[in-house]
């Protein structure tokens, strides 16, 4: 069964004067991209499907760049919506984003709930899977939308996966339960 790869953005450029969506990636983070994009060369998609946010479209072309495939920009795989939230300090970010993994049903931050988030990136999935059945996916997103859906599909604690998540991580998800992790610092498997 062909792997579904879940990519986590590079490490952004954090400017609280504009929004998240428009931050680009840092130098360190192209670096890492390029190299998580080495270390994802075992896996043959199609396509890389990306969020249109800046970080995570920057990091798709960064990995895109040694396999001449293409990209696809998908809405759906957006992060979690919550610009009406502004820019937060660390602490009260990191109290929000868990309240939110742990509140699925309730609107407890931003501008969306955590299953609204995961019924469009699920919807995303599946519309690739449907385009290229036999090929892994490449999908580059954000920290909550994959803690998120990954949570929910493989029954392990997004807000311990969301803390997990380097910036960038590739999830390697096999049709036998697994995860392999990968950043460009090494592998390990759950």
């Amino acid at each position: 069964m062909p792997a579904l790869v879940l990519i986590r953005h590079s490490s952004p450029k954090i400017d609280p004067a504009i929004p998240s969506t428009a931050w680009g990636l840092t130098e360190e983070g192209k670096l890492r991209a390029s190299e998580l994009a080495k270390a994802l060369s075992r896996w043959t998609p199609a396509a890389i499907v990306t969020s249109p946010e800046r970080k995570a479209h920057e990091t798709a072309v960064l990995i895109a760049a040694s396999r001449a495939i293409p990209i696809v920009i998908d809405e759906d795989v957006k992060e979690h919506k919550r610009e009406s939230a502004g820019f937060l300090p660390s602490v009260k970010f990191l109290l929000s984003i868990e309240q939110l993994l742990r509140s699925s049903h309730e609107l407890v931050f931003g501008d969306e709930t955590a299953d609204e988030v995961f019924h469009r990136f699920e919807r995303a999935i599946e519309r690739q899977r449907k385009t290229t059945p036999n090929q892994d996916q490449f999908v580059v997103s954000h920290g909550t939308a994959i803690s998120n859906y990954v949570g929910r599909v493989l029954d392990v604690d997004p807000v311990k996966l969301w803390h997990s998540l380097k910036s960038p991580t590739a999830l390697i998800l096999s049709g036998n339960g697994t995860i392999e992790t990968l950043t460009p610092l090494g592998v390990s498997v759950r």
